[in-house]
């Protein structure tokens, strides 16, 4: 007869007429010879009709063979029945086993659905060569290697491992672990991307797969060049901080602001702004919460850092942690989305103190666990990295360093998106200022303000700092507005778009006509502030004053 017809098969073979035990023998040194393979009747399929096939699986073989399985198992669906077949010199000898009845892990489930429910709500999952037996009515054994007992109490199913004792061995065990592993062609895709997986955690640097690295690029081409002769202009995109202000240079003391996130902080007072205040400079690079490292040493540490990298650090607004601007929801799909302009940054702390070992793991760089760090909000000043990004992220006018050092003359300017002209990050900054410093800033903005028609009197205002003790000093506030006296080209642009020149910063793709408006109205300001001899009088009696 032709068993495929028939419908036999042994875990998804079937078998033929013409079939031998050469088959069975596969299976077996497939298993190393542990496992019984179940054969599966379908509806329509008596269990003489499996006999006899075996007869015939016997007969073709000549009983010449020899193989290492010697007894095969098998189970009928619809009553449960457990047979033994047992092969021999004479024959297949067959017997019915009433005591122990087993079924494979997927026929227990199409008979039980609670099972698997029962199973998966412990969050075990069972392997296609697990086994069931029943122990009692109510009781069920099941192995994969491990052995699991299955209590029915009502209405409810209970599981509860068990000691699998010298049944399952040490082999049996690891055979049990691969083979679970190994159940599907598929999980070799999985064991194909796992070295290249450990490869990417030992030696890749986050801070260059980050979005940052795109970013800093592009600033870069745009904003850093040299003169060379009175003609030649050239990139100068390897400029390092260490460089800057070389010795007959007029140029000033550059303080680069950024902000050091901390959501993961203990420090009380930095609970509400979640970040501290981080500055590169030409001599050191840190800030109070991580100690200061020189900056010579920190460019031998993190060989990316350089000006461009500090400039992108500073104006990268979007990252998934921002200081006080922080949106916790977005954190981690801001994280697995790369959308990533911060940059980790070897902890000057750990640098000043580190041990030969731990100075050559700071020059690898960020392993893929800050990412983690970074998605889950664990971001601290105590570990070998500290996360830093956008100053604006504490403060937005880059002003409180200069504070912190009493400067005497003090020049802003504020370009932020305030279409409501509520000076928010001048506001914030007073705020700091008093509370971290004890530092008064008096100004007067009404000039400012719009009127009815949405202009603004003048476009800056001179204010006092008083940082205590009698010591004076002096903020010129200059604010992104309109007087009505702008070129003939910036006022038709505004009269296209009205929120000018408050326009949301999101917007990082400039028409030709928006640049021009904008580097116009810049211009225009500073040209009327300083062409004015009456306040060129002024800030120059100040700066004698104040020296």
């Amino acid at each position: 007869m032709d068993t495929a017809a028939a419908g036999i098969s042994v875990y998804g073979i079937a078998l033929s007429k013409n079939a031998s035990f050469d088959l069975f023998q596969a299976l077996t040194q497939k298993t190393g010879g542990t496992f019984h393979p179940v054969l599966e009747l379908r509806r329509g399929v008596s269990f003489e009709d499996v006999y006899g096939a075996m007869r015939t699986l016997h007969q073709s073989a000549g009983g010449r063979l020899q193989t290492p399985l010697r007894q095969v198992s098998i189970t009928d669906l619809r009553d449960g029945t457990r047979y033994v077949l047992t092969r021999s010199t004479k024959g297949v000898r067959v017997h019915v086993d009433l005591q122990e009845q087993k079924l494979s892990s997927n026929h227990l489930i199409a008979l039980m659905p609670r099972v698997r429910q029962a199973f998966e709500a412990q969050t075990i999952h069972l392997s296609g060569h697990a086994t069931i037996k029943r122990v009692s009515a109510n009781r069920w054994e099941v192995s994969d290697p491990y052995r699991y007992t299955i209590s029915r109490s009502r209405n409810r199913l209970e599981i509860t491992p068990q000691e699998t004792g010298d049944e399952a061995g040490f082999t049996q065990l690891l055979y049990g672990m691969f083979s679970s592993l190994w159940d599907d062609s598929a999980d070799w895709v999985f064991f194909a991307v796992f070295p290249v997986l450990l490869v990417y955690w030992l030696i890749v640097d986050v801070n260059r797969t980050a979005a940052h690295k795109f970013y800093r690029d592009r600033l870069s081409k745009a904003y850093l060049f040299r003169i060379i002769g009175s003609e030649r202009v050239e990139h100068n995109d390897a400029q390092k901080l260490s460089d800057l202000n070389r010795e007959g240079s007029a140029a000033p003391y550059h303080l680069i602001n950024v902000a050091l996130n901390l959501p993961d902080t203990k420090v009380p007072s930095l609970r509400g702004r979640l970040s501290d205040f981080f500055i590169f400079s030409k001599c050191f690079t840190g800030s109070i919460q991580t100690g200061y490292l020189e900056t010579k040493q920190m460019e031998q540490y993190d060989g990316d850092l350089d000006l461009g990298t500090a400039m992108a650090i500073s104006g990268g607004a979007a990252a998934p942690n921002m200081g006080d601007t922080t949106v916790k929801p977005l954190v981690f799909i801001m994280t697995l989305l790369n959308i990533r302009l911060g940059y980790w940054l070897p902890n000057p702390r750990i640098a000043n103190d580190a041990s030969w070992f731990t100075r050559i793991g700071l020059r690898r760089g960020p392993g893929p666990k800050y990412v983690l760090k970074e998605a889950i909000g664990k971001v601290h000043a105590q570990g070998k990295y500290v996360n830093v990004s956008d100053g604006g992220h504490i403060e937005n006018l880059g002003i409180y360093e200069l504070l912190r050092r009493h400067c005497k003359f003090i020049i802003a300017v504020d370009g932020e998106a305030d279409p409501d002209m509520q000076f928010a990050s001048l506001v914030k900054l007073q705020l700091y200022a008093r509370l971290g410093m004890g530092i008064e800033i008096e100004l007067d903005l009404e000039p400012i303000r719009k009127d009815a028609e949405g202009l603004s009197a003048q476009c800056w205002t001179l204010g006092k700092i008083r940082y205590g003790e009698g010591k004076l000093g002096y903020l010129l506030y200059i604010k992104s507005s309109v007087t009505g006296n702008e070129y003939e080209y910036v006022r038709a642009y505004r009269a296209k778009n009205p929120e000018f020149p408050h326009e949301s910063t999101t917007e990082q793709f400039f028409t030709e006509a928006q640049f021009e408006a904008y580097r116009a109205l810049g211009y225009q300001l500073g040209d009327e502030l300083f062409a004015n001899d009456q306040h060129l009088g002024e800030f120059k009696q100040l700066r004698t004053s104040s020296t």
